[in-house]
């Protein structure tokens, strides 16, 4: 709370002491004054200059719908002392008139990263905040241009909904620390992080996309989100509006075709026949494991490669994570490695992990065959054609979109899309007989369409 800051700690403390301490939960809302009072800065020219500074900083940030009595009386102690010097001359009573944003980027400063601060109103004043020297600037001197993205989401976030604008502001503050160079045309670029991940913060990173490939697995354990462009970026902060994928057909080739394995074999084959993966990996449960080797006898017939089967953990999330993350994370598996992990089977608990392994590694795709009314009209006039859905999480919201190919003649297509297994329950009289299925071994019999 920032009454712990301002009234009797901070008569002990060093610069950085405050800083780490003032940060540490910055920004503050109307409730987090409650009895604070002002009226007691340090003695210490440097500290109350300081004291100034983050005392003003904080105010302004309060959103506008909060403010109250006891905001503005505080507001009033600041009414004529010039915060940010010296990159700023303008009183804080009119500083108050202005909306604020402020948004966090790392910078390298040798063995130890540091952060620096953008904060930016909507009349364009401007002003950086670098907490290695502590200094304010009003223009970033640092090298590089790793700064650039968070000085222009600084600004775009002004200029967000009105009715939303005041909860982006604060949760950007809050949430994110980003890095990345920016064009004149919005496009995030590659920038050198360094140790720059190495800081402690319990923000989010938004890294650019382009930064991906050369990330260290004990660096992937970080909350880590890439962006491409400042769209994208906005969208992460907002945590509105979805980046949709172009309708896009399989590659001809993947290094790995990754499936979470269960009784219904048909979209499972669907990804071996579609995808033509120099390795399959099999995730299977303890009760699976029978649909597993169903699955490497219909892909070694089929395709003339045996998979690797792992086993999962369907009942424990942490297990199952624990398990996906050992593979992929001890297994070596280059970032260039192209991937397509298909969750159709299995259950929730184990798409849920596939999530998470999705989110730390970037080349991993998730594909999943559901299709609606659309897609079936689309396979109804393309004969051979089969669709599936395309996640890819390396942003959120998640990219979404259409991924589909084209079923080789020779097989069954309408059985490859509809097969189902049959049960010891009474079969229902609207089922189709051809599309049932007692095992792999029968699946497979019926996919090889009998010319």
């Amino acid at each position: 709370m920032v009454v712990k800051i301002f009234d009797s700690a901070h008569t002990g403390m060093s610069r950085g002491q405050l800083l780490r301490f003032f940060f540490k939960d910055f920004p503050y809302e109307a409730k987090d004054f409650e009895a604070t009072n002002f009226e007691k800065p340090p003695e210490n020219p440097e500290m109350r200059d300081l004291f100034t500074d983050l005392g003003s900083l904080s105010l302004l940030m309060i959103k506008n719908k909060e403010e109250n009595d006891e905001i503005r009386s505080l507001k009033a102690f600041f009414k004529d002392k010039i915060p940010f010097q010296p990159c700023n001359k303008t009183k804080f009573g009119d500083l108050d008139k202005r909306r604020f944003s402020t948004v966090f980027f790392p910078i390298e400063t040798g063995a130890d990263p540091e952060w620096g601060m953008c904060v930016r109103s909507d009349a364009d004043d401007t002003f950086f905040f670098d907490s290695k020297d502590c200094e304010w600037k009003q223009k970033w001197s640092g090298e590089g241009d790793s700064y650039k993205l968070a000085a222009a989401l600084a600004k775009e976030l002004l200029g967000s909904e009105l009715t939303e604008r005041d909860e982006h502001i604060f949760k950007a503050a809050q949430d994110w620390i980003v890095t990345g160079s920016l064009d004149e045309k919005g496009k995030v670029g590659k920038v050198a992080l360094g140790g720059k991940l190495r800081l402690g913060t319990k923000k989010r990173f938004m890294i650019p996309l382009e930064n991906i490939a050369t990330l260290s697995d004990e660096e992937r354990k970080r909350e880590l989100f890439s962006v491409d462009e400042i769209s994208t970026a906005m969208n992460l902060i907002t945590r509105s509006g979805v980046k949709p994928l172009v309708e896009r057909e399989f590659p001809l080739e993947v290094d790995e075709l990754h499936i979470l394995v269960g009784a219904a074999l048909a979209p499972q084959v669907a990804s071996v026949e579609l995808l033509n993966a120099k390795k399959i990996i099999l995730w299977h449960s303890k009760n699976s494991e029978v649909n597993a080797d169903e699955m490497c006898e219909i892909a070694r017939k089929l395709k003339g490669i045996v998979p690797e089967k792992r086993k999962m953990s369907s009942s424990s999330l942490l297990d199952a994570e624990k398990e996906l993350k050992k593979y992929f994370a001890y297994g070596k598996v280059s970032p260039q490695t192209r991937i397509f992990f298909n969750f159709t089977s299995g259950n929730r608990l184990m798409a849920m992990a596939v999530q998470s392994v999705a989110r730390l590694y970037h080349n991993v795709e998730m594909i999943y065959r559901d299709i609606d009314e659309t897609d079936r009209k689309k396979e109804a006039e393309e004969s051979r054609l089969m669709t599936f859905n395309l996640l890819q999480y390396s942003e959120f919201p998640p990219l979404y979109g259409k991924i589909y190919g084209t079923v080789r003649s020779g097989l069954d297509v309408d059985f490859l899309r509809n097969g189902t297994r049959k049960t010891e329950r009474k079969i229902n009289v609207l089922q189709n007989e051809e599309t049932e299925y007692k095992d792999g071994e029968e699946f497979f019999d019926k996919l090889i369409k009998k010319e």
